[in-house]
């Protein structure tokens, strides 16, 4: 709805800078007119005015006995061209009415005035009314001329109107095209931001998969690497701890490979929890040096430890291989190197398990199904587990204490021994001084009552003395028709 608001105002101002610009035009034009005119009205009062001053020098010069037919004929011809316009003079026919009334007025004032000049020839002008005639045709010429001065006054005065009107177009034109700029400035930072955003993985800040896949269709070059990362224990961690903690395992790693890669190298996340890394312009020594800073800087990691397994492909190693084929070619060897650790891991685990077994042991428990526990971090895997057992290999040990609720306790017992499961109570209760918690529980199942022991053993603590691992064994028992049988 806010979007159609805008483009229908956005629509509405491009229409009203189109009607503008048209008035625009149009102003100017009329402008351009009324200009024209002034400066004939102009020539018409300077005219008018020569008028009247050759009219007086003609009476003066034929009261001497200087007679001044071709004076006489340029009057008749100013008078002409005032009243109907004239191109040899110039001159333009003013629009006004009582500018023509007194023109015409003048024009047959002027026929009488040269009777009277032609009746001066013959008996001298102290025998004519020329003096008191030339006086009126001077008084008639001054209207004249005030009409022409206030015809010209108008135009002007117009014209003024029609520039405070163009001012204000124009000022108006020029915010509308200002809000269009500052729009054009806005939608071009957004869609800046937006090329960014497609170009950048908001949840790490490094460049995404669309910009690797874009380095990925350039040429390969000399002296060029690229190195494939791969996190390790990702699902583990998604399982036991949550995706939260996942997405700060990758964010953690982003950090760590952009510190330890050169600067002017780069770094992408290729998606999930894989990575890239192109070098231009490297030796092998140099990739194997960044290889080096990004394991120290993984190694300074105190809040989740980092694994990850790393390949690089040298582009001089081989001959003509696209960019594709040499990540394809890092990525194999980025697989390598994870497999190897998957059995480090897993030989490590196992150990793990034997070493942990052997302790349960020692202290004199065998159960056949058992799952070693993290307090520190919430989770759990399973140490052993029979056929029948019901909680997966591993994952989060809060929500392996609902499903042992749900599996073996009544639904009046299942607050009562939450509480007692939690690792805020075990933390407590559970030390090297009090290295084993029993939990009893009786549980109907249909025709079978299920009873047995849940055994929490203390395994070790933190460096605050804080319960770390301990194992929780379960003992159940089946007794069907009074006859007990160890399951």
């Amino acid at each position: 709805m806010k979007d159609k608001r805008k483009r229908h105002i956005s629509k509405m101002i491009r229409f009203l800078m189109t009607v503008l610009t048209s008035v625009l035009i149009v102003l100017i034009l009329i402008i351009i007119l009324m200009v024209s005119r002034i400066q004939g009205t102009a020539r018409v009062v300077n005219y008018a005015g020569l008028v009247r001053g050759k009219t007086q020098r003609i009476i003066k010069l034929e009261d001497a006995g200087m007679p001044q037919d071709e004076m006489i004929a340029d009057v008749d011809g100013y008078i002409e061209g005032l009243r109907f316009g004239s191109e040899e003079l110039d001159l333009v026919s003013l629009d006004d009415k009582a500018f023509q009334a007194k023109m015409e007025e003048l024009d047959a004032y002027f026929d009488t005035l040269k009777q009277e000049i032609d009746l001066v020839r013959q008996v001298g002008y102290e025998n004519t009314n020329i003096i008191q005639k030339s006086e009126t045709f001077f008084s008639l010429c001054d209207v004249a001329t005030g009409l022409a001065e206030t015809y010209a006054q108008r135009i002007a005065t117009r014209l003024e109107q029609f520039e405070a009107l163009t001012i204000i177009d124009i000022v108006i034109l020029i915010f509308m095209i200002l809000y269009e700029l500052f729009k054009a400035f806005h939608y071009a930072k957004a869609n800046r931001e937006l090329k960014s955003k497609i170009y950048l993985d908001e949840a790490t800040g490094l460049p995404n998969k669309n910009k690797c896949e874009e380095i990925l269709t350039l040429e390969a070059e000399q002296n060029m690497a690229i190195c494939v990362f791969d996190l390790n224990n990702l699902r583990i961690i998604n399982n036991q701890q949550g995706h939260e903690r996942g997405d700060l395992y990758i964010n953690l790693f982003a950090k760590s490979l952009r510190n330890g890669v050169d600067e002017n190298q780069f770094v992408g996340r290729y998606g999930g929890d894989e990575f890239i890394a192109f070098f231009k312009n490297v030796t092998k020594e140099d990739v194997k040096r960044n290889l080096e800073n990004i394991k120290k800087e993984c190694a300074k990691c105190s809040e989740i430890p980092l694994s990850y397994a790393a390949g690089f492909a040298y582009s001089n190693d081989f001959s003509k291989l696209t960019m594709r084929e040499l990540f394809c070619q890092a990525d194999k060897n980025m697989y390598i190197d994870k497999n190897q650790a998957k059995i480090n891991e897993a030989t490590e685990k196992r150990d793990l398990i034997l070493r942990v077994i052997q302790q349960l042991k020692d202290k004199g428990y065998n159960f056949s199904d058992c799952i070693y526990c993290d307090a520190k971090i919430d989770a759990y895997f399973t140490l052993r587990a029979s056929y029948s057992f019901f909680l997966a290999e591993d994952g989060i040990y809060s929500g392996a204490v609902e499903q042992i609720l749900n599996e073996l306790f009544e639904e009046n017992k299942k607050e009562e021994y939450r509480h007692v499961l939690q690792l805020d109570y075990l933390n407590e209760c559970l030390t090297k001084e009090n290295p084993v918690l029993e939990i009893s529980y009786c549980h109907q199942i249909k025709r079978t009552k299920l009873k047995g022991k849940i055994i929490a053993v203390y395994l070790d603590s933190d460096e605050k003395n804080h319960l770390h691992h301990f194992a929780l064994g379960f003992k159940i028992y089946g007794l069907t028709s009074n006859l007990v049988t160890l399951l």
